[in-house]
């Protein structure tokens, strides 16, 4: 059985009850059973998006830690990295990643969420709750390009067009800023 919507990642102590009657659990050392529900981002929306300052990549999972302090990371095939400006949870479900500017070529990039367990222990994927310090969360295979990695495709775009009057008689220099214009375009 899954856990309820809104379920927060760790660990519990588990228990049966039958019309609201505990069943006892026949243990030879008498301790508690415990398991652990561990956060997994799911999907990312959109798919793609012009990967310009302030742009918002949305991540989809279950048991995000309402109070935890995430960073997404963006690779290519390439090797480079870039990070967003923040991660904001937004609900046990659903954190939501502002961009800086992608500052390489247009492409497809890994998306990796980063929990950072400073000061509280975080249960990922092998139950190990005692981890201290920074951990992906899953899905993470090895490599950037890993079919099984999050993905998704920066593409080009633009996020400030200056200014924003110009008299009617034209010749006024219009200023577009944006991301993956080429000099010979």
């Amino acid at each position: 059985m899954a856990p309820p919507a809104g379920f927060a990642g760790g660990r519990y102590e588990l228990s049966l009850s039958k019309s609201g009657l505990l069943i006892p659990r026949e243990s030879e050392t008498g301790e508690p059973f415990t398991i652990f529900i561990s956060p997994v981002v799911l999907r990312a929306h959109p798919s793609s998006l012009p990967a310009v300052a302030g742009a918002e990549l949305l991540l989809i999972g279950a048991a995000f830690d309402l109070h935890g302090q995430y960073r997404c990371l963006f690779t290519d095939a390439s090797s480079n990295e870039a990070e967003a400006k923040t991660a904001e949870v937004l609900n046990s479900t659903a954190i939501r990643c502002v961009l800086h500017a992608w500052p390489y070529e247009p492409t497809r990039v890994s998306v990796a969420l980063m929990a950072n367990a400073h000061g509280h222990a975080l249960s990922l994927v092998d139950g190990n709750d005692d981890v201290h310090g920074e951990a992906e969360v899953p899905p993470c295979p090895d490599r950037a390009s890993h079919p099984k990695r999050l993905s998704i495709d920066f593409v080009e775009g633009w996020d400030l067009f200056l200014p924003t009057r110009v008299p009617s008689a034209g010749g006024s220099v219009l200023t577009i800023r944006g991301f993956g214009f080429q000099m010979d375009q």
